[in-house]
């Protein structure tokens, strides 16, 4: 609860004595791991949907490998966001 409160006065904090980019950062990343989970899932699951193969292939190597980059990707971007 405290965070959330402190989160609100930062917010209307008109000297910006704190940053809220770092709080938010967290929240949008653990967001896009969500994303990238469901997208990888849904990527699984139309290939299976497809053909047997395909679901395979899709579930040894394109699905973890597309989250992976996609999270590799957002990182960089939220790094940059915050330097």
């Amino acid at each position: 609860m405290e965070t959330i409160s402190r989160f609100i006065q930062s917010l209307f904090d008109v000297s910006f004595s704190r940053f809220i980019t770092i709080d938010l950062i967290k929240v949008i990343y653990i967001l896009n791991m969500v994303l990238a989970a469901g997208l990888a899932l849904s990527v699984i699951a139309s290939s299976f949907a497809y053909s047997f193969t395909a679901g395979v292939w899709a579930l040894l190597f394109l699905g973890p490998v597309a989250a992976l980059v996609y999270m590799v990707f957002v990182r960089l971007a939220l790094e940059l966001v915050i330097v």
